[in-house]
């Protein structure tokens, strides 16, 4: 089973957190960001998924 890392509404800037992912893509953890504008760190993620977290991440966890 993979794991997941997945940032919502972060600017990419404030360490530790934006090195997060750095360290889950160090174990295999496919990584995600959602937010409505790209980060400074995005480049970093696998996927980027623009838009409000409140509205993207309840369409990505459907499982219909």
């Amino acid at each position: 089973m993979r794991s997941i890392f997945v940032a919502a509404g972060t600017s990419g800037v404030v360490y530790p957190a934006a090195g997060f992912v750095d360290l889950a893509r160090q174990y295999d953890a496919e990584t995600w960001l959602i937010n409505l504008e790209p980060a400074d760190n995005a480049h970093r993620f696998h996927h980027f998924v623009q838009g409000k977290s409140g509205e993207v991440l309840p369409r990505l966890l459907r499982t219909e």
